[in-house]
């Protein structure tokens, strides 16, 4: 948020998931939370319904299949081209029941890369 030129002071609690992040916003326990897109739309409307979006994030690759630097890089290559390829056919069901609907190719510098900028020691500190 540093970059949008946003200071705001956070305290750190990790709920367990969406549907315990909602409930503590609507208890007030907490005055906001954060959760993924998809997880806060498969939650019953009765609840979000509640709640306010306040700001999103860019979106990024989810659910990154990787490999261990072992696995030499055709095999990695042939592993997404397969997954790329299973995606594009009618019956993708598989796919969707692993919660990977539409995979796409990562990029680590596009999708992963403003992650190195954060610093996990301070935001570990400010607990």
């Amino acid at each position: 948020m540093s970059k949008e030129n946003v200071h705001i002071s956070l305290k750190h609690l990790y709920e367990g998931s969406t549907k315990n992040v909602i409930k503590s916003v609507i208890l007030g326990k907490a005055v906001a939370g954060a959760t993924l897109d998809v997880d806060f739309e498969k939650e019953e409307n009765d609840m979000t319904g509640q709640l306010r979006i306040i700001m999103r994030t860019r979106e990024i690759a989810a659910h990154p299949l990787s490999a261990h630097p072992r696995v030499p890089a055709g095999v990695q290559e042939a592993l997404s081209r397969a997954v790329l390829t299973l995606a594009k056919k009618a019956d993708a069901e598989l796919l969707r029941m692993v919660r990977l609907p539409d995979p796409v190719k990562a990029e680590y510098r596009r999708d992963y890369g403003e992650l190195e900028e954060i610093d996990v020691e301070k935001l570990a500190a400010e607990k």
